[in-house]
């Protein structure tokens, strides 16, 4: 409520968002602004050679079915969580 007694839906939407956060951080095991090392693995060359390599990224945002991270470069790429666990080993 505010000073004049009527609902404000916002404080309420605020803390439910913060709250869905905690849940998803707790249940996945990261946070937002954590950075972390993802493995990258290409198959290129003439002989299909495997590159590995190890990119080190900052964790954007965490929803329900998927997460977002910001990559060196500055661009952001979604992944969903079974991807995200494949990639970080």
């Amino acid at each position: 409520m505010n000073h004049e007694k009527i609902p404000d839906p916002t404080a309420d939407q605020a803390i439910a968002k913060a709250d869905r956060q905690r849940r998803l951080e707790e249940k996945h095991g990261v946070k937002i602004g954590e950075t972390i090392y993802i493995t990258e693995t290409t198959m290129g060359g003439e002989h299909g050679k495997k590159t590995v390599r190890k990119i080190k990224v900052k964790v954007a945002g965490l929803y329900e079915h998927h997460i977002r991270l910001l990559f060196p470069g500055g661009y952001y790429e979604c992944y969903t969580w079974w991807a995200f666990r494949q990639m970080r080993g």
